[in-house]
């Protein structure tokens, strides 16, 4: 952290939370958010939820590195599961400004 929060490349707010990183040349912007683990979390049921527009357009295993066979039977209720956690939280997403 100290030497992301060193460069001129990222903006690290004041709670150390969230970095940010804005690519003039291609007006990308990227946000690293940092969490403390939480060792009861099971890789296999992690999940990384994509927005777009202030809607929920894709969700995939954020392990896409392995092939977990007992997720498929669980398919609807992991969607049912993160679109339930969006609602709960989009219009806080999009009262920061990650509605885009």
């Amino acid at each position: 952290l100290d030497y992301l929060n060193r460069t001129d490349k990222f903006e690290m707010n004041k709670d150390k939370k969230i970095i940010e990183n804005e690519s003039p040349q291609s007006g990308f912007k990227m946000n690293l958010i940092l969490r403390e683990w939480d060792p009861r979390v099971k890789g296999s049921l992690e999940f990384r939820c994509f927005v777009s527009g202030n809607k929920l357009r894709a969700i995939s295993q954020y392990n896409h590195y392995c092939y977990f066979p007992f997720l498929e039977s669980f398919r609807s209720e992991i969607v049912r599961s993160c679109c339930a956690k969006f609602e709960e939280v989009k219009e806080l997403l999009a009262e920061a400004g990650y509605s885009n």
